[in-house]
């Protein structure tokens, strides 16, 4: 693989994407960008990389009183993407892009997809669980009750639905936005890790060289 790529891993909440990602890298040799790209991101565009990272959790917490009805919260969801991410998005872009000119590396969410959708060399996967095998996860990571984490599924995926929407010309989640959608419940994190491999070998190989 001497071409410069990127594999692109959006993801549910708890599906177990970020260490999916981690073992891609890993067996690519490569770098894995997740809590590394808002640390670029800040020395890039001059800002602050902790409030970069109170951007993804505020974003997050802000969830919280919103009423669960989707077309009552649309529109605030849609105001507060716009006022308080659009500086934090434009850095974690022209981040991402640099990213992508000067190496190979697999890119965790933050609509890595969209940004570099039109890049031949680009593999996206979306990765999604049973919703029992989310919430066993979230609720094991952050100490949390069933109930707890089912709505903190819920909420979590929903402000990436709407987040990667507002920002992106496709679809969270659907599978017209992606190269292709794999389950970790059905396939394990590590299988799900080996397929993406695969995956970008075979699409490198499908594109014809100048």
């Amino acid at each position: 693989m001497e071409e410069k790529y990127a594999v692109c891993i959006g993801r549910q909440y708890g599906s177990g994407g970020r260490e999916v990602g981690a073992l891609v890298a890993k067996k690519l040799g490569v770098t894995c960008y997740d809590k590394l790209l808002i640390q670029e991101a800040a020395k890039k565009s001059g800002m602050d990389e902790k409030v970069l990272e109170q951007e993804d959790e505020r974003l997050t917490n802000l969830l919280l009183p919103f009423s669960g009805n989707a077309f009552a919260d649309e529109a605030d969801m849609a105001g507060m993407f716009y006022s308080a991410g659009e500086n934090a998005y434009s850095a974690e872009k022209q981040t991402i892009l640099s990213i992508a000119d000067r190496e190979s590396a697999v890119i965790i969410g933050r609509c890595a997809s969209s940004v570099l959708t039109e890049r031949r060399n680009v593999l996206s996967v979306f990765l999604y669980a049973n919703e029992a095998d989310c919430v066993n996860r979230i609720a094991r990571r952050n100490a949390l009750s069933e109930r707890q984490a089912r709505e903190r599924m819920e909420k979590v995926n929903r402000m990436r639905r709407h987040y990667f929407n507002f920002y992106s010309m496709t679809e969270w989640g659907k599978p017209e936005s992606y190269d292709a959608m794999l389950c970790t419940s059905t396939l394990g994190l590590e299988g799900c890790a080996e397929m993406i491999v695969q995956l970008l070998n075979r699409k490198l190989e499908a594109i014809p060289h100048e």
